[in-house]
């Protein structure tokens, strides 16, 4: 694959394969409210209906989320392990929360933008570029990619 490259994962940090942790790759770690996560993936799973797991009540699938057995381990050493990176090697990690996204989008994308080291010639193409960034990552087209 030609770069640059874009990965989405639920990985935790330390899970990760030295290729990126190693190296000078850029990560963009998206912190979301642990109760949102919850219910977000409640009804993630509930409509994929898996034959091969026993169905869950809401109460014991979140007495195990809670205990870090369903997902990616607990959510709080998840999240951690991404924050103390980011400001270990504040180059390379980039820790934003998904509120504050959803709150002030143009100013995250623009603290992207720089992070990732991208160039913008013009104040017109600057605003354009950011728009349409917004509009591509608009919830209803990021959904559609799952």
């Amino acid at each position: 694959m030609s770069e640059p490259r874009l990965l989405g994962t639920h990985v935790p940090f330390p899970s990760l394969p030295e290729s990126i942790t190693k190296s000078n790759r850029k990560i963009i770690y998206i912190c979301r409210n642990p109760f949102d996560i919850f219910v977000s993936a409640w009804e993630f799973f509930t409509k994929m209906k898996l034959v091969s797991l026993p169905a869950l009540t809401l109460e014991e699938a979140f007495e195990k989320y809670c205990n870090g057995i369903m997902g990616f381990g607990p959510w709080w050493s998840h999240m951690l392990c991404y924050w103390k990176e980011s400001i270990a090697r504040p180059n390379k990690v980039l820790f934003l929360k998904y509120e504050d996204l959803k709150e002030d989008t143009e100013f995250h994308v623009k603290r992207i933008i720089e992070f990732l080291g991208c160039r913008i010639n013009e104040e017109g193409e600057s605003t354009r570029m950011i728009e349409n960034v917004i509009k591509l990552c608009r919830f209803e087209k990021m959904k559609d990619l799952e």
